[in-house]
């Protein structure tokens, strides 16, 4: 199930927020077909090379759940196994990179959550509007995809160049994939107090 299904403890830990930088991409979603276009993808009766870095990194949290709980194997087949999962990983940042040549890029300064992202963008869309979002994790070159459903949406103050803040909450988005958010939030967040008792 791809839509928002949250129980009490995904419902607190969707309210971390971090300051961040990543790439982002949206587009407006026309009509009904386009949007069942998208979850075709989401629940993976569609395949998409932007998803495939974030399906093998939920399979390395499985592999690394079931090395830590089953027999414990011998060393060397750890680092083998390790190894292999190492490769696949790389090759799939590469697909993913393959498949983003040629579009925008560049960092975007964001406000992300597992539940949602606010970003400036030049757009305006009323409240209601669903996007698709296709956003790239950094340092870990992770492809996310989602659908977001415009929150808030109003000229930044102070802005000559007229930009728009806007607010999306995530409508679609693969319980995995949440996951995979949420561990990028927590560990920015533990990066930032290490560098803040560092400068203390």
């Amino acid at each position: 199930m791809v839509k928002n299904s949250a129980g009490p403890g995904r419902e607190r830990r969707r309210h971390f927020r971090i300051d961040d930088e990543v790439e982002i991409c949206l587009r407006p979603i026309v009509d009904e077909a386009d949007l069942e276009t998208v979850i075709e993808v989401l629940e993976r009766r569609r395949p998409d090379p932007f998803t495939i870095a974030a399906d093998f990194q939920t399979t390395s949290q499985e592999m690394n759940h079931l090395l830590r709980t089953g027999p414990a194997p011998s060393p060397q087949l750890v680092r083998y196994l390790k190894g292999i999962d190492q490769k696949l990983n790389q090759l799939a940042r590469m697909v993913l990179r393959q498949c983003e040549a040629g579009a925008p890029q560049g960092l975007d300064e964001v406000n992300l959550s597992a539940g949602g992202v606010s970003l400036r963008a030049r757009e305006a869309w009323p409240p209601g509007t669903l996007l698709e979002v296709r956003l790239i994790l950094q340092p870990e070159t992770i492809g996310v995809l989602a659908v977001g459903r415009v929150v808030e949406c109003h000229v930044e103050d102070g802005d000559a160049a007229g930009s728009h803040r806007v607010q999306l909450e995530f409508a679609h988005i693969r319980e995995t994939d949440r996951d995979l958010l949420v561990r990028h939030v927590l560990e920015r967040q533990s990066e930032a107090r290490r560098r803040a008792r560092g400068e203390a």
